[in-house]
């Protein structure tokens, strides 16, 4: 997550399980593209090298989401993380309760509620 006191990314991007929903698709719980990770590319700093923040969650995807970067900017970046940090943990009843949809357009009110109802009675 960017902090307050520095400068923000260039660029940040959301790692995706499946493609975006087309515009004339049908929204159906099983079909919502989920959020697994986020990309944030940052520019030269004073006294720092560019580089690229990778967020995501081991129980979620985390090695997909560095794999899809990887895939993205090529010989952009080195073979290996220069760094890791764990920033926080949560356990696997939070993270499954949370809702990660990625829909890029207006979802109506009551089919979001229905959605929401759908996800949490499975």
């Amino acid at each position: 997550m960017p902090h307050p006191d520095l400068p923000p990314p260039r660029a940040a991007y959301s790692i995706l399980d499946a493609p975006p929903l087309a515009d004339d698709e049908e929204i159906q719980l099983d079909t919502i593209p989920i959020v697994i990770g986020s990309a944030m590319i940052y520019g030269r700093e004073t006294d720092r090298e560019p580089r690229i923040e990778i967020e995501g969650y081991e129980e979620f995807g985390l090695d997909e989401t560095i794999r899809t970067v990887r895939e993205a900017v090529g010989d952009a970046v080195g073979p290996e993380p220069t760094a890791t940090e764990t920033i926080g943990e949560m356990g696997s009843i939070d993270l499954r309760m949370g809702v990660r949809w990625y829909l890029a357009r207006a979802v109506e009110p009551e089919l979001r509620r229905d959605l929401l109802r759908q996800h949490f009675v499975r």
